[in-house]
């Protein structure tokens, strides 16, 4: 998230040999999928008011939430 700190990327991939942290955009998700699980939370209220306010726009919206995540090679991965 952005303000964040980047997270260490050493020894994520042992085969890459270099790894680095990037900030990657956050795919919206359709809130109906998350529908099924039970556990409620801030951040899916948030999740759905995005996916909302991107639909209302038709597709289209200027906030655009950054995560981090580690580079290496051409792989992007958790960290």
């Amino acid at each position: 998230l952005i303000g964040s700190r980047p997270p260490r990327c050493e020894r994520v991939c042992m085969s890459c040999g270099h790894c680095e942290a990037v900030q990657v955009p956050i795919v919206p998700q359709d809130h109906k999928q998350r529908a099924g699980r039970e556990h409620h939370d801030a951040a899916s209220d948030i999740g759905a008011a995005m996916l909302a306010a991107y639909r209302v726009n038709g597709g289209i919206s200027d906030y655009k939430p950054l995560s981090w995540k580690c580079r290496c090679g051409g792989m992007i991965l958790d960290p």
